[in-house]
Parts: structure tokens; C-alpha cells; sequence
């Protein structure tokens, strides 16, 4: 069950987004959210958030190339994917790759 616009606290895991993303959060840098699945988590802040929605998937709702996605400092494309399981307690970090040169 994903947090409300009202109400962003959750109860179990914490997601820490870029500050590229603030915009789309109105300002928020980190949100709670309930635990369950990355999809979930990623579900349920766009729910909140439905400016994130092209910041974070592509139109296949997978995640964006220059998106990178740790859990508790893990890159999830090395654990189960979208379908790694959040456990209260946990943290999400959202990072966009920045290209330069």
C-alpha cells in the first residue's frame, strides 16, 4: 500500500531521491513509504509523485538506463532486479547517471 499526497509517511522503508528529482517531489529529498517489492516502492512514489513517472521508467515501466537503484548500498540490477524484495527498515536510493564532457 503506497502513501497518499497527504500523508507521505509509510511504515517501513525510506527512499532517498537525487536532487535532479526534487522538483517532481515538490522539495522532498527522502519519503517513507511501505514495504514489499522495488516495483512497489517505485509504484507507490509515483502514486505520490506522478511526475516522477517519466524521471524514473521508460514507457515498458522498466527503469530508465541513466537510473541506478540501491538498496541498503546494493545495485539492484545485481539482486533480483524490480522484483527485489524491501524489508521494513531498508533504504531505496534513486541516482541519475550525469554525463559529461
Amino acid at each position: 500500500m503506497a502513501a497518499t499526497s497527504s500523508d507521505v509517511k509509510g511504515t517501513g522503508i525510506t527512499v532517498s531521491l537525487p536532487t535532479v528529482m526534487l522538483p517532481a517531489t515538490g522539495g522532498r529529498r527522502e519519503v517513507e513509504l511501505c514495504s514489499g517489492t522495488v516495483q512497489q516502492a517505485l509504484n507507490g512514489l509515483i502514486e505520490v509523485f506522478p511526475d516522477l513517472l517519466p524521471r524514473l521508467l521508460t514507457k515498458q515501466k522498466q527503469i530508465h538506463r541513466f537510473v541506478n537503484v540501491y538498496l541498503d548500498d546494493e545495485d539492484i540490477r545485481f539482486l533480483q532486479g524490480l522484483e527485489t524484495p524491501v524489508l521494513a527498515g531498508q533504504q531505496l536510493t534513486i541516482l541519475s547517471a550525469i554525463a559529461g564532457g
